[in-house]
């Protein structure tokens, strides 16, 4: 029987998972603790008998040991890679051989080659028993860049295709792009290959690559190459259920196979404890009411699967192809929480936009959560898109705790005239106070809207999404989103610098949260920056489009402070308008303060050029004269930029605001 009969039929229920159980059941290595897919050469034997142990269980899907078989990850070349996954494969052959072995005159079919190398004939008597199927496991690709992760898909592919394999489970996805790529590149080699492409995600539903699990699985279940959709990994079973009845249904098999609960550290070890008829309880309940595949991830052992495959034998579904869920009266032992009424669908109902058709009762509520938005709060943007110029002042944020002389310029420059103050997050990697604490303290002190700098160094998606709700909380609207500076490091691994993602994957991240219903009330305005200091600017301009596709508003530009680097913003500021007009540019500027701080900017600060007539400028002048030249040459840049810009971004030297300030009193345009 071919999968797609066998799911009209049945629920199919994968295994659970092999990495944790292994870890588990042996007590391995590191380097096999780390990286399972070695033991398809060194330990077979023990390969084969987890297999055997979760088709006992009651599995009739089981999931080759190859998740992260792939050059590089393994730390092996393609030749050695290819070994790991044919053997993977030929153990979980081997394995389902041996339980079906049990009961000879019974053998079910199972896939092609394995089938053909089996010997196997299937009799009219076999016509009705339910058949076995062998998963190729891939887990995410390896690479920077798409097209490395695209090229480590299609040499795994190619690698199972050789063994027979035709049944592909893509799993714990971070995002779409590439797997549906790959998945299509599947499909020309393999037409009748059956795919699924399941997705990791948090509780709150956003993966590891901030992409919204609503947008991935409708992405995923639109494309044509793709037969079945899910979610697994990162999300006990609880938190999975209810992720699934917030979505329309897919119109593709669903496939969910969650963790066994949440992980804890018991010494050196990381195990998880979730209960596991609990476990079953709820997935047989979603199976029930059309969930076509149950399974599990990390944690989950034999006996979640043995406790599961009990409780779908009690209850039997016949899955109508296609014409909806089946539903099936709650599990009173499930709690409050979990009871369904019977005439409650799985998924969400949803209206001609496909969202959730309860949107409008959820965002009426704002008052009752204790936030209140007021215009005042979003002073800042609400002037850049009336077409007025702004003035955006960068203060760098304290290297200790006194705040006195920092909050002392920010009033000033208040009463100068400032639209928002602008706070660096650690520039050069140097730790100082942390920039979107300052701009809660700028906030509520000074009355003045912040735009905090946030990197994307040293933060996961958890603190990025704590900061932002603890900024939108003290009246921050608008960030600045940058990849961030690394850490200089004299030693490997001396300071670790964490990177999840880079200020575009961040910028996608941002905008996904403020799409989600009841995150953020009203819009946080993400910034970008754009260095028109670039050598390649063309190369600069691509990100500036792909940033505005991944939600930013505007930009802040580096400092400009030559011909070349006006000559960029105006450029930028003509193509950028032309694709989006409500895009805005505020033009950097730096005043040079003296010919040792011009000399100094000019060696070693990435990203701003300073040219050497300028520096010529200063020299042999005193401090009063140095300041004259670097108030009337920033006024100078000012002018030959001000048909481009919609405002300024003047970035204060030393903390010497009172030099922005006679900047402010001439800016052109205001």
């Amino acid at each position: 029987m071919q999968i797609r009969e066998y799911l009209k039929e049945h629920t199919l229920l994968f295994d659970g998972a092999f990495g944790t159980y292994y870890t588990k059941q042996f007590r391995p290595e590191k380097e096999e603790s780390f990286f399972p897919e070695y033991v398809n050469v060194s330990r077979p034997d023990r390969v084969k008998a987890i297999h055997r142990k979760y088709l006992s269980a009651g599995a009739h899907a089981i999931k080759t040991n190859t998740f992260g078989a792939y050059p590089g990850i393994l730390m092996k070349d393609a030749g050695e890679t290819k070994k790991l996954i044919t053997a993977g494969f030929s153990l979980a052959e081997e394995a389902l051989l041996n339980h079906l072995s049990k009961d000879v005159k019974n053998r079910p079919e199972t896939t092609g080659e394995f089938a053909r190398r089996a010997g196997q004939e299937r009799s009219a008597e076999a016509s009705g028993e339910e058949d076995y199927f062998i998963f190729a496991d891939l887990g995410p690709a390896p690479g920077e860049e798409e097209k490395e992760r695209i090229l480590a898909y299609q040499m795994a592919i190619d690698s199972f295709l050789e063994t027979g394999a035709r049944y592909f489970l893509f799993e714990t996805l971070p995002e779409e792009k590439t797997v549906l790529e790959a998945i299509r590149y599947l499909k020309d080699q393999c037409p009748g290959a059956y795919t699924i492409s399941s997705f990791a995600v948090m509780p709150d539903g956003f993966s590891s690559e901030g992409c919204n699990y609503r947008d991935m699985l409708a992405a995923a279940a639109g494309e044509s190459a793709v037969d079945a959709v899910g979610l697994n990994c990162m999300s006990s079973v609880w938190h999975m259920d209810h992720l699934i009845r917030q979505i329309p249904d897919p119109g593709k098999p669903l496939l969910l196979m969650p963790n066994a609960g949440y992980p804890v550290v018991r010494g050196y070890r990381t195990v998880f404890e979730g209960n596991a008829d609990y476990f079953a309880r709820i997935l047989a309940r979603d199976a029930g009411q059309g969930v076509a595949m149950v399974g599990g991830c990390c944690g989950t052992t034999p006996d979640h699967i043995r406790l599961l495959a009990d409780r779908l034998r009690e209850n039997p579904v016949r899955h109508q192809g296609g014409q909806g869920p089946v539903f099936k009266e709650p599990d009173p032992a499930l709690g409050q929480d979990h009871g369904k009424r019977s005439d409650q669908h799985l998924y969400a109902a949803t209206g001609s936009d496909g969202n959730s058709s309860d949107k409008g009762s959820r965002d009426s509520g704002l008052s009752d959560r204790g936030l209140s938005v007021s215009k005042d709060q979003d002073a800042f943007y609400q002037k850049l898109m009336s077409g007025r110029k702004v003035v955006a002042v960068e203060l760098d944020s304290p290297r200790g705790c006194d705040i006195t002389r920092f909050m002392e310029a920010a009033e000033n420059l208040k009463e100068a005239g400032a639209d928002i103050i602008t706070i660096a997050d650690n520039p050069i990697a140097k730790a100082r106070m942390d920039s979107s604490i300052v701009a809660g303290i700028i906030r509520r002190q000074v009355g003045l809207d912040a735009l905090p700098h946030m990197t994307c160094r040293d933060r996961n998606l958890n603190a990025t999404k704590s900061l932002l709700l603890g900024n939108y909380a003290q009246g921050i609207r608008n960030v600045l989103v940058i990849t961030g500076d690394p850490i200089p490091s004299a030693r490997r691994d001396e300071v670790k610098v964490v990177y999840q993602f880079n200020s575009r994957k961040l910028m996608a991240y941002m905008k996904a949260l403020g799409q989600e219903e009841g995150t953020f009330p009203s819009p946080m305005h993400i910034f970008g920056a754009l260095n028109v200091n670039a050598r390649n600017f063309e190369i600069e301009l691509d990100r500036a489009r792909e940033k505005v596709q991944a939600g930013a508003v505007g930009f802040l530009t580096q400092p400009a402070l030559t011909t070349e680097a006006i000559a960029n913003i105006c450029r930028a500021s003509e193509t950028l308008r032309a694709e989006n007009s409500r895009i805005r540019l505020l033009g950097g500027i730096i005043p040079v303060i003296s010919e040792r701080n011009g000399r100094f900017m000019q060696s070693e600060i990435s990203g701003i050029d300073v040219p050497d007539a300028l520096i010529e400028r200063y020299v042999g002048k005193d401090r009063a004269d140095c300041e004259e030249i670097a108030v009337d040459s920033s006024l100078e840049l000012a002018k030959t930029m001000e048909d481009a810009v919609d405002g300024y971004y003047l970035v204060t030297p030393f903390m010497r605001d009172y030099l922005i300030r006679r900047i402010m009193e001439r800016l052109p345009g205001r």
